[in-house]
């Protein structure tokens, strides 16, 4: 990434955007980590340390920024048929982006309500690309997602309160918060959260 950060100089944006694409497709290839489950984790195994694995290690890497190189610029190479715009806002307020009814069909990676953070899967991903720079700053992108319960969003989850009264569809779902607080005050404010927030970001659908 080094070597790329210095490359930067004398490229475009759309080219070191590639390259750096490239460096994290490569890492996914190699790296001694499993994805076969929603939170990544180490492959199970001996990690051999000796001149001839460092070798064959180096290969495999060649080999696979190769394979990603061609990939990736492919794909940068195909035709577009509409031209795509990207909208930052929050979910749970579509309307600060796009008008009434301006959609038809949302397609999105689900917040899933188990405490599984996206920042925490990502997030050497984004320090590698530039989008963070500290773990304070991970904290707080994770308390904006939802589902988020990492670092200083954990924290910041013991002081929560609805901002207004929101109806959740389920007739005992006040009774379930308690039956969970009795166990973990944290998890039943993490639960009550996640269904507020899903309400907010699918009102239509919440009854």
């Amino acid at each position: 990434m080094r070597k790329i950060t210095e490359a930067s100089e004398s490229l475009t944006t759309s080219a070191t955007n590639l390259l750096k694409i490239t460096f994290c497709r490569t890492l996914i290839d190699v790296a001694n980590v499993s994805f076969g489950h929603q939170s990544m984790s180490f492959r199970k195994g001996k990690v051999e340390s000796s001149l001839l694995s460092f070798c064959k290690a180096e290969d495999s890497v060649a080999a696979s920024w190769s394979r990603s190189a061609s990939t990736i610029t492919a794909a940068a190479l195909s035709p577009i048929a509409e031209s795509p715009r990207v909208l930052l806002c929050d979910a749970r307020h579509l309307s600060t982006a796009l008008n009434p009814d301006h959609y038809s069909c949302v397609i999105s990676s689900p917040p899933y309500p188990n405490r599984m953070s996206y920042i925490r899967e990502l997030r050497p991903y984004m320090y590698w690309l530039g989008y963070l720079q500290d773990k304070r700053t991970a904290g707080d992108m994770d308390w904006q997602a939802i589902g988020g319960t990492w670092g200083c969003a954990t924290s910041n989850l013991t002081k929560w309160e609805p901002e207004r009264e929101v109806k959740i569809a389920h007739d005992q779902f006040p009774s379930i918060l308690q039956n969970i607080a009795k166990h973990s005050p944290l998890l039943s404010r993490y639960v009550h959260k996640y269904f507020y927030d899903m309400v907010i970001h699918c009102p239509k659908h919440a009854s």
